[in-house]
């Protein structure tokens, strides 16, 4: 189990929720199809190591979609090496 808290201020490294997606994504083709959703911090769960884990939702996703399942699943989870946000504010939730 992972039990996540919900600070009270943004937060530009670390576990975050909406904004901008991490730097280490700019420029990539994920943030063409696909909305940043979320960032797991480093410390979040022991497997992640000294990882981050950024999970996106396909562009336009709703429920009722066919990729409802995996492997063709409209989300996606990436680990990636620690990063603060963007500056870019494509690929953001909204």
């Amino acid at each position: 189990r992972v039990h996540l808290g919900v600070g009270s201020i943004d937060s530009e490294v670390g576990a975050r929720i909406g904004g901008r997606p991490p730097q280490v994504f700019a420029g990539q083709p994920i943030l063409q199809t696909h909305e940043y959703l979320l960032t797991l911090g480093t410390p979040t769960a022991p497997w992640l190591g000294a990882r981050e884990l950024s999970v996106f939702i396909r562009r336009g996703f709703t429920i009722g979609d066919d990729d409802l399942e995996y492997p063709d699943i409209g989300l996606r989870a990436v680990p990636h090496p620690p990063s603060s946000r963007s500056a870019e504010s494509a690929g953001g939730h909204k």
